[in-house]
């Protein structure tokens, strides 16, 4: 191994473009382009393109979401028809058609 000369590199060689006391710094990076660039998805500017996913994103989660909010609360109010319903009629219709196929006679309804 070879000691580290005077800036601290191992063999006591300068690295091209870091010597700090002569004045002369690191090579500059390329500029960062500021923006307006052209750059088009499916015909639109990026952002466009990015709002637009946005958007359908949140109706796409959000819509189904509201709709079952909506039917839970539609099922939590209790039904209360306008008029009673009229069982009495539907009872009869039962009770002779066990009659007629013979059920109502093997049943304990029949037997008292």
């Amino acid at each position: 191994l070879k000691a580290a000369g005077a800036h601290g590199v191992a063999g006591g060689g300068k690295r091209p473009g870091m010597e700090f006391g002569d004045g002369i710094t690191t090579t500059q990076p390329d500029t960062i382009s500021a923006g307006g660039s052209n750059v088009k998805i499916l015909g639109l500017p990026v952002w466009a393109f990015g709002g637009l996913v946005g958007i359908i994103l949140a109706i796409v989660c959000l819509l189904p979401m509201a709709m079952w909010l909506r039917r839970m609360a539609n099922l939590r109010n209790h039904y209360v028809p306008s008029e009673p319903p009229d069982v009495d009629g539907f009872v009869v219709e039962v009770i002779d058609g066990a009659e007629r196929c013979g059920h109502l006679n093997a049943s304990k309804l029949g037997k008292s």
